[in-house]
């Protein structure tokens, strides 16, 4: 492989302790996945992000790597490294309001009882 199709993978600090913090298994898959975003950035999961702070993220089993890239310079940006229940929270999405208890003293998920009435 020439250095001309290889790309400088830079993770920031933050990426590099939520990595390091990481059970030892993830943090393999994690690693794996940056040295292969060596060769080629847009290999793997990769989705283009809309109005996020990074352009494109890529699914590593229950981990997101966020990153931008610099087509011009071959370097790959790693902006953050979240668990999947992170970045649902970061992104702004809200789990379902609870419904108050019922007769029989249980408390509902709006989201459950809105498909049980949609008939799903």
């Amino acid at each position: 492989m020439s250095s001309s199709n290889t790309w400088t993978v830079v993770a920031g600090k933050r990426a590099q302790k939520v990595i390091a913090r990481a059970p030892r298994h993830d943090q393999e898959r994690l690693r794996t996945a940056l040295k292969e975003m060596g060769s080629d950035p847009f290999t793997g999961d990769i989705e283009r992000l809309k109005d996020e702070r990074a352009a494109f993220r890529r699914r590593v089993g229950d981990w997101r790597i966020f990153f931008d890239v610099d087509p011009e310079r071959r370097v790959v940006d790693v902006s953050s490294v979240e668990r999947r229940t992170t970045t649902h929270e970061l992104a702004g999405v809200v789990p379902a309001p609870r419904i108050p208890a019922g007769p029989q003293g249980r408390t509902h998920d709006a989201h459950a009882i809105i498909a049980l009435t949609n008939g799903c």
